[in-house]
């Protein structure tokens, strides 16, 4: 049987399924937790199987010198928020992104009247002063109570969420790395970046995947996916507009792009006009010039190819 763990403020649909670990008949998917249950034991930090350390033994400041750092009756979320406390931040500092260029080209019936035959925009993209924000549950299934003598295999669909950001014309993110096992190194943060041809944006998108549970009898379990979110700025500096005439001979105009946009400011039917021209609204550019500064709400991703969020995912007693 297939037990569905949703994210909590929104429906997801059912995926096909193919193997599936069938419940014995006396385990109770919905049930409360019996007054002496204990957790669920599993326990997988960014994907990968994690031994949980014993029930007796304090989890402290030798977190990452032992295999596991999360003890075997402590709820996900507990636990995520002790490994985020070790993350090494080197991202507190604006990074400048290497400098780019935009070019609007004009509609040519207006050519004779502006004098020149298109535009273009150059650009120091900034992106950083990285931030780690607490842990949150993402994703929380109904809670699962075993009370079969020999255990139960259980096969829960579970979701997380990617958020995809673009930073005036790149994509960025957060990731975590390491340089060892998961529980023996402590983690770091870093900034990648990808040219994009968008400006500034942010996206999340949901994916869901199964995972199979293993519990003893008397073992409870609302499946339960937790993420770190990072808290970003993204800016850009030192932007310039060149105006090329008609003849795409040398520039006739080079002007700060904020000057530019206190003209237009001043003198509306110039912004209409400009946006006639080139097909481009500027007062959407020109908000970006005056507000360039704006919070980036992102996921800590973890590194992987396929731009992955970094995740620890277990058991909970359930909201």
């Amino acid at each position: 049987m297939i037990s569905s763990a949703l994210p909590l403020a929104a429906v997801i649909g059912s995926l096909a399924v193919g193997s599936v670990h069938a419940l014995p008949a006396n385990a109770n998917a919905h049930a409360a937790a019996p007054a002496k249950a204990t957790l669920g034991k599993m326990l997988w930090i960014d994907g990968v199987p994690v031994e949980r350390a014993p029930a007796n033994e304090v989890v402290g400041r030798g977190l990452f010198q032992r295999a596991s750092p999360c003890s075997a009756s402590e709820e996900v979320l507990v636990c995520a928020k002790r490994i985020a406390q070790k993350f090494v931040n080197n991202v507190s500092a604006d990074q400048e992104l290497p400098r780019k260029q935009l070019v609007w080209r004009t509609n040519p019936k207006y050519h004779s009247r502006m004098g020149w035959s298109d535009m273009t925009l150059d650009y120091t993209p900034v992106f950083g002063s990285c931030k780690l924000s607490e842990p949150v549950v993402v994703s929380q299934g109904e809670l699962f109570a075993c009370s079969v003598q020999g255990g139960c295999s259980q096969t829960f669909i579970q979701s997380k969420t990617t958020t995809q950001t673009e930073n005036y014309g790149y994509k960025v993110g957060t990731s975590v790395t390491t340089s060892g096992t998961i529980g023996l190194v402590s983690l770091s943060v870093g900034v990648s970046s990808e040219w994009n041809q968008g400006w500034s944006s942010t996206n999340q998108v949901q994916t869901t995947s199964q995972r199979t549970y293993n519990l003893a009898n008397g073992e409870v379990c609302a499946p339960t996916t937790v993420q770190i979110q990072m808290d970003c700025i993204g800016d850009f500096k030192d932007a310039q507009l060149t105006f090329h005439t008609n003849k795409a001979k040398d520039p006739v105009q080079t002007q700060s792009l904020r000057s530019w946009c206190d003209s237009g400011k001043s003198n509306p039917q110039q912004m209409t006009d400009w946006q006639k021209w080139t097909g481009q609204d500027f007062n959407v550019l020109c908000n970006s010039v005056y507000n360039s500064r704006v919070p980036r709400k992102m996921f800590l991703g973890s590194g992987a190819l396929d731009n992955s969020p970094w995740t620890v995912q277990g058991c909970s007693m359930g909201s």
